[in-house]
């Protein structure tokens, strides 16, 4: 029989329970009646057991730093942006303000992750939206205004998958000029006004200006995407599909590879702080290298998608490659004897 207390197994005859000391006298009960008491009785033992404040520890939390920490301000931000976003324009957003928001929103998050790369020694904000803000609203326009001269005009007319191997030509002229833009505010904060010191700040400055020149042409390009998408079912064709890989391309892609390009042009005039003997060759270097990265993508990118992905891919070997090696080279550049440069 079982004790009808705590359902423990007792002898027949027993005039007391031998685990919990209950007289035997009282009514017995079944053994599987028995069975669902002593697990409910576990169960609430179990949950009383649980230790709250180690499995809920709100109020250590309100204590620790856990909400000024830059990790959870990052995800709450990244995580909630988007929601608050939907909210804001509702059903009245327009292509151009959504396209801003969430090239905004994206190039946050790269700004971000860009930032974890390069560990620049110090960022200050003022400078940070000064030299976005110049290539977003001053940079662009020059580069508008550069296109429509003589000869770089021929050449950017040239720059078309149709073109053949003149394409390559317009594709490097065009990388030259956006390059040489993106590096107008990291030339004249670094060479001119010297408040940049080590080649980290001048790349992470630079891919911040490359991210908001990626960002503004994102915004053009989505307005004739959105057209084209439009037309093309009024037409009775499908692209939506197409419209959607597109925004995701010039959204979140290509500004980041904006601005690893910039990071690389900009990573010489880093350079060219420590090693000023050579400030001309390796401000000259960098724009060409950063331009012949982005020429060469731009025009594989029109003859096989593929290879534009291995150029893209050494984009950012590029990138990481000269970061993890920044100060030994800037070292190397800075040990080299004056006398030694004619």
């Amino acid at each position: 029989m079982y004790c009808a207390h705590c359902g423990f197994q007792v002898p027949d005859g027993a005039q007391f329970c031998g685990k919990c000391g209950a007289s035997t006298t009282a009514a017995t009960v079944s053994a599987p009646a028995v069975a669902h008491a002593n697990i409910g009785t576990e169960l609430v033992e179990q949950f009383r057991a649980l230790p709250l404040d180690t499995l809920f520890p709100f109020r250590s939390w309100a204590h620790g730093k856990i909400w000024t920490g830059n990790i959870i301000r990052a995800l709450l931000f990244f995580a909630l942006f988007p929601l608050a976003l939907g909210d804001f324009f509702g059903e009245d957003a327009s292509v151009k303000d959504a396209a801003w928001a969430l090239g905004l929103y994206f190039a946050l998050l790269w700004g971000w992750v860009i930032y974890s790369i390069t560990r620049p020694p110090k960022v200050n904000l003022q400078y940070l939206i000064g030299v976005t803000l110049f290539t977003a609203a001053i940079g662009v326009p020059i580069d508008l205004l550069v296109q429509q001269l003589p000869i770089i005009s021929n050449l950017y007319n040239a720059a078309s998958p149709n073109a053949g191997i003149l394409a390559l030509f317009g594709y490097l002229c065009v990388g030259v000029v956006e390059e040489s833009v993106k590096q107008l505010p990291v030339w004249w904060l670094a060479l001119r006004s010297k408040v940049f010191t080590t080649p980290r700040e001048t790349a992470f400055y630079g891919a911040m200006s490359g991210l908001a020149f990626g960002v503004s042409e994102a915004v053009t390009y989505s307005l004739g995407y959105a057209n084209q998408a439009i037309n093309t079912v009024v037409q009775g064709g499908n692209g939506e599909g197409t419209y959607i890989v597109s925004e995701f391309l010039r959204l979140i892609s290509l500004p980041f590879f904006h601005a690893m390009w910039a990071a690389i042009a900009s990573y010489f005039v880093g350079l060219a702080l420590v090693s000023p003997k050579r400030r001309a060759a390796l401000v000259i270097t960098g724009v060409a290298l950063a331009a012949a990265v982005h020429g060469c993508y731009d025009t594989l990118s029109g003859w096989s998608p593929w290879l534009a992905l291995v150029v893209a891919a050494v984009s950012v070997v590029l990138f990481v490659g000269y970061l993890s090696n920044a100060e030994s080279l800037s070292k190397s550049l800075e040990d080299q004897a004056p006398s030694a440069i004619q």
